[in-house]
């Protein structure tokens, strides 16, 4: 995701009805969701449930945790 915010950073990354997500937003949200879980003590290697609606911030969120190492469970 990182190669592609480099090179097309206004390009659409995720599609979600009418909601819409570039690679350079999505690549700065995955880095925030990184931090911020690292931030409440999560590491690599770590595992965490997710039960939310099906949404953009869904798939960001399961990306930017995954990115970091998590180990992520998704339950819907």
């Amino acid at each position: 995701i990182s190669a592609a915010a480099a090179r097309w950073p206004g390009r659409v990354a995720i599609e979600m009805g009418a909601d819409q997500l570039s690679y350079g937003a999505l690549a700065t949200m995955l880095r925030q969701i990184g931090t911020a879980a690292s931030a409440l003590g999560l590491a690599p290697g770590d595992r965490v449930a997710l039960v939310s609606a099906s949404r953009l911030d869904y798939a960001a969120i399961v990306a930017g945790l995954a990115e970091a190492g998590v180990i992520v469970a998704t339950l819907g």
